[in-house]
């Protein structure tokens, strides 16, 4: 089920995709919040423009799937902080 909001620059829309994870859409951007498996489910969809990871459980977060719907490999500062700290306390 999609939903649309009307917005200035076009509506923002939101479809759910699995789970936890969403797209949502405003003019040429495309959000992916919590990718996650099975990643058939993101093979027609276009590139993200960015990515919101809420956590770091295998139902929101999936390296492959991002890596796959990904238009570039960058991240944020506090991003990178995020995935050192979140490193030092699986280990």
């Amino acid at each position: 089920m999609t939903d649309s909001l009307p917005a200035a620059g076009g509506p923002v829309t939101t479809r759910p995709i699995t789970h936890g994870s969403v797209e949502v859409t405003h003019g040429a951007d495309v959000i992916f919040v919590d990718p996650a498996p099975p990643s058939r489910l993101y093979a027609d969809l276009p590139k993200a423009t960015l990515i919101l990871i809420t956590h770091d459980h295998e139902d929101h977060f999936d390296a492959r799937i991002i890596s796959e719907i990904s238009t570039r490999q960058r991240s944020s500062p506090s991003a990178a902080r995020w995935k050192a700290t979140s490193t030092k306390r699986s280990q």
